[in-house]
Formats: C-alpha cells, structure tokens, sequence
C-alpha cells in the first residue's frame, strides 16, 4: 500500500475513535440550569418520600411544588421533560449532571446540620 493510503486509513481509525460533542438541540436546558433544576425536584422527592407532603392525599399540592420549581427557574414542564429526555439519552452527560446534583444536595445537607448545631449551641 502507498503511504498516503496508510495515512489515510489511521486518520479514518483515529477520527472514529475519539469523542464526538453532544449536539444540544434548541430548547434543551444547559446542564448547570439542568442541575440546579433537578436538585430542586430531588428536595420535593425527597419530602413527598419522607412524608412531609402526602402525594396521595395531596396530589394537587406536590403539583404546585413542581409548578413552582419550574416557574422558579423560569422555565416549562414540557422544557424540563425534553431536557430530561435529551440527557436521559446521552448517559455520560446524565451521569455526570446527577453526579453534581449529589454534589449540591451534599452541600444543602450540610448547610442543614451546620444551622441545627448553630441553634442548639445557642440554646445553650
């Protein structure tokens, strides 16, 4: 085979190999919107889970929770579901948005504990 084949040929093996971008379609959420968005959604799971709003017997106000979520980041239910859609199928970009929602969620809680020791110091 000629060089220029040769070269060809590894250029082809190299291109294909590496990491092609994610192209966001219009309308998705950029990941830092998606991130303090879902970190949002989490608290409201996490208290309708712990029963501090009861979703079968308040389904209308867990709702209004999410309602107010999205109205809080300005944006729509249907813009929030294409933007889940969207990562849900690209996993690595999903994974590392959960990743830093953990991340944010870590520091809530920790926030959290900070303040309630703070208060129980002081009652001393």
């Amino acid at each position: 085979m000629k060089k220029e084949h040769i070269y060809f040929l590894l250029m082809c093996l190299v291109l294909s190999c590496s990491e092609k971008p994610t192209l966001m379609p219009e309308g998705v959420l950029p990941e830092k919107k998606m991130i303090s968005v879902l970190t949002d959604i989490q608290l409201i799971e996490g208290a309708i889970s712990k029963k501090l709003i009861d979703r079968s017997i308040n389904n209308k106000e867990s709702t209004r929770y999410y309602a107010k979520t999205f109205e809080k980041h300005d944006i729509t239910r249907q813009q929030f579901d294409e933007s889940l859609n969207f990562y849900t199928e690209n996993p690595k970009d999903m994974q590392k948005i959960y990743e830093k929602v953990l991340v944010e969620l870590s520091k809530i809680k920790a926030e959290l504990q900070n303040a309630k020791k703070r208060t129980v110091e002081e009652t001393k």
